[in-house]
């Protein structure tokens, strides 16, 4: 799988302080195509994730997912973080690294990141 240099892949610091390296694939439309956001989709443990981050700032992405559906974190294994939760959205910050993760389908987290609407 390393031998691919078309899959990138992301080294991660898991929930028992080991490292764990997991391909990963870039979401290339987050948010409408914005550069102002990162995002990338990967799979472990029967969960799929999205590490995102803002390139040179910070703002807010919301989401067309139901609450109940996501946990947002800044590392994995560590204390879920806060959103604000609309009618049929989420609103998640956007600044440093953190990880959204779901049981999701792969496909339903890459187009709510795709329909992303991102705010300053």
């Amino acid at each position: 799988e390393l031998r691919n240099l078309d899959q990138e892949h992301i080294l991660l610091i898991n929930e028992n302080n080991d490292y764990e390296l997991v391909p990963y694939n870039q979401i290339t439309d987050a948010a409408g195509g914005s550069k102002d956001v990162l995002a990338f989709n990967f799979e472990r443990k029967d969960e799929r994730y999205v590490v995102y981050w803002h390139t040179s700032g910070s703002g807010q992405l919301e989401l067309p997912l139901d609450a109940n559906d996501v946990t947002l974190q800044n590392e994995l294994g560590g204390e879920s973080l806060p959103f604000s939760v609309g009618e049929g959205t989420v609103t998640i910050p956007v600044g440093g690294r953190c990880y959204l993760s779901s049981s999701l389908s792969k496909e339903k987290l890459i187009e709510a990141f795709e329909n992303a609407l991102f705010k300053n």
